[in-house]
């Protein structure tokens, strides 16, 4: 829904936001465009980012743009070539999964932020950069303050996750 949706009231998950229009859309794309875009973000945050369990991620929100986007952009896989995942968009990537999951941005208000994800992902002309900083200013139009620090609790088995993964990817990525 959330590829094919107009606006934020078409995101939310009601029987009336199913219409035929939608559906057949969803239909025309899944093997070609939708499908293919799911499965890199599953490779890129299993191979690359190590999440490699459904309990490592806070979120499935969170997810959401970062499929919308290689959608959006046609990726093909993870390299260095044209229509590919690069190192750069996968630091850009990596640092939108990791703030949203360990701010909670999408605690409360998941429609309205999915939409300015989406937005901000639509307004980007440039495939070779994931717009986060973007994403996170329309974000804080909605007065949701995500750079508020958190506090870490080490027996919190999904932050000690997210904390260890930033550790161990800072070297993968420099």
């Amino acid at each position: 829904m959330f590829i094919n949706a107009s606006d934020q009231e078409q995101l939310k998950y009601r029987t009336k936001n199913f219409s035929a229009d939608i559906i057949t859309q969803t239909k025309d794309n899944w093997s070609t465009k939708i499908e293919p875009a799911i499965k890199l973000m599953k490779d890129l945050i299993s191979s690359r980012f190590q999440l490699t369990h459904g309990k490592l991620i806070a979120s499935y929100n969170a997810l959401i743009p970062i499929v919308y986007y290689n959608y959006k952009f046609d990726k093909k896989g993870i390299g260095e070539e044209n229509n590919k995942l690069t190192i750069d968009l996968q630091t850009n990537i990596r640092e939108w999964l990791l703030t949203s999951m360990l701010t909670g941005v999408f605690g409360g208000q998941s429609e309205g932020i999915l939409n300015k994800a989406k937005k901000a992902i639509e307004e980007s002309s440039k495939s070779a950069y994931f717009p986060t900083n973007e994403i996170f200013d329309v974000i804080e139009d909605l007065e949701i303050d995500v750079w508020e620090p958190f506090e870490y609790d080490e027996n919190d088995k999904t932050a000690r996750s997210i904390v260890c993964m930033a550790d161990d990817l800072t070297e993968t990525f420099k």
